[in-house]
């Protein structure tokens, strides 16, 4: 009489099937958790990317940054500009020019270093449309008209921030506004800004 080899081992087609089922599940479990792991992974080095490109320390040269950045120096002094929203044109604007668009965007310096700095406004305001374009014209509010070296306090004391709009006239095929911020301590860099401009 021949014993089935199966039973000789001490296995039945059942424990042979459950074993396999086994491995099965458990190769699933570990692909299914090596997935989560990554998908893990990647989404810690997006979200450390995006506040890496959010925040950018201007310790060397400077950067072309985006609105709603925020510019970083060493000694805490901070700088951010909003995007650029189309509004209506200033009202008796004489410096508009017919067909030309209007747009605000605000600038805000934060002092969070322990001294007083000193403060800048900013270089010309360029409206680009794909390469070097005409200058970007300031709207001229008479009930609140403004000289070119008035739109910032000389200095911003410890903890005091600072946020000023900016209107601008620009002609109606510009896509985006580039200018430099400045704080204008010699060891500090300007940041150079690029707005694109919505219709």
């Amino acid at each position: 009489m021949t014993s089935d080899p199966l039973l000789t081992e001490g296995r039945t087609p059942l424990s042979s099937f459950l074993r396999i089922l086994a491995w099965t599940v458990g190769g699933v479990v570990l692909a299914v958790l090596g997935v989560f792991v990554a998908g893990a992974v990647y989404l810690e080095r997006s979200l450390e990317a995006e506040k890496d490109a959010a925040s950018i320390d201007l310790t060397g040269e400077g950067y072309g940054l985006e609105p709603g950045w925020t510019a970083t120096y060493e000694d805490g002094v901070r700088a951010t500009v909003s995007e650029a929203r189309r509004i209506p044109p200033v009202p008796n604007d004489e410096r508009r020019r017919p067909g030309e668009l209007t747009y605000e965007f605000s600038v805000t310096y934060v002092n969070g270093g322990d001294g007083t700095v000193e403060i800048g406004d900013f270089e010309e305001i360029t409206a680009d449309k794909g390469g070097t374009g005409p200058m970007a014209g300031l709207a001229y509010d008479a009930k609140n008209p403004r000289k070119d070296d008035d739109w910032f306090p000389d200095t911003l004391a410890e903890g005091e921030r600072v946020t000023v709009p900016v209107r601008v006239n620009v002609p109606a095929d510009a896509r985006w506004l580039s200018f430099e911020t400045h704080v204008t301590k010699e060891s500090r860099e300007h940041a150079l800004w690029n707005l694109p401009l919505a219709r």
